[in-house]
C-alpha cells in the first residue's frame, strides 16, 4: 500500500502469490513490475513460470524471451529461461513441429474452436485442417473437425474424423463419446 509503484515490492508480492499457488495474482504483480522496470529479468522469468502454471505457453515463451533479453543468454536468469525454452522446443519436436509452429497452431485452434462453438462449421473445418497440415497427429483437431462435419449434417465425414482421432489416441474420451452420438444421427 505504501509503495504501489515500486517494482521490487511488486516483484516480491508476485513471488509470494506464486508460492501460495495463486498464478493470476502473481501474473498481475509481475506484469506491473516489468512495466515499471523492463530490465527486471527475475520478474520476466517468474512471469513465465506463472504462465506455465496456467498452461499459457505462448505467454510463457514471451516472458522467458524477455528474461533472456534482460539478463543475456549467459546470465543466470537467462540460462534458466533458455533451459525452459529448450524443454518446450524438445516437447514440440517429439510431436514433429517447432515451438513457433506449435504456438501458431494454438492460436489457430482457438479460432477454430470459437468458430465451432458459433456454428460456423465450414470455417472451423478449414482452420482445423490448417493445423493438421503441420501437426498430423493433432487428435483434438480431428475430434473437433468431426463435430463440425456433424454440424453440417455430413455423418460419414464426421465419423471418419472421429475414427482418425481414436486411431491416434484410443483413449481420447471426447472422440469416443462423440462417435457414439454421431453414429445415432441421420445423414444430412
Amino acid at each position: 500500500r505504501q509503495h504501489p509503484h515500486y517494482h521490487s515490492v511488486l516483484y516480491g508480492l508476485g513471488v509470494c502469490h506464486g508460492l501460495r499457488g495463486e498464478p493470476d495474482q502473481a501474473i498481475a504483480c509481475f506484469e506491473r513490475a516489468v512495466e515499471i522496470f523492463p530490465l527486471l529479468a527475475h520478474a520476466h522469468y517468474n512471469l513465465g513460470t506463472a504462465y506455465c502454471q496456467k498452461f499459457e505457453i505462448e505467454r510463457a515463451v514471451g516472458a522467458y524471451e524477455k528474461a533472456i533479453a534482460a539478463d543475456g543468454r549467459d546470465g543466470p536468469v537467462g540460462r534458466k529461461a533458455r533451459k525452459h525454452l529448450d524443454e518446450f522446443e524438445a516437447i514440440c519436436q517429439k510431436n514433429g513441429v517447432s515451438l513457433t509452429t506449435h504456438i501458431d497452431n494454438v492460436r489457430i485452434f482457438d479460432q477454430a474452436f470459437a468458430a465451432l462453438r458459433n456454428a460456423n462449421y465450414q470455417v472451423a473445418i478449414n482452420l482445423f485442417a490448417q493445423i493438421l497440415k503441420t501437426e498430423k497427429g493433432h487428435v483434438q483437431s480431428y475430434g473437433n473437425m468431426g463435430l463440425a462435419y456433424a454440424g453440417l449434417g455430413n455423418k460419414q465425414k464426421a465419423l471418419e474424423c472421429l475414427d482418425q482421432a481414436i486411431q491416434i489416441d484410443p483413449d481420447y474420451e471426447p472422440a469416443l463419446v462423440n462417435r457414439r452420438v454421431v453414429e445415432n444421427l441421420r445423414e444430412g
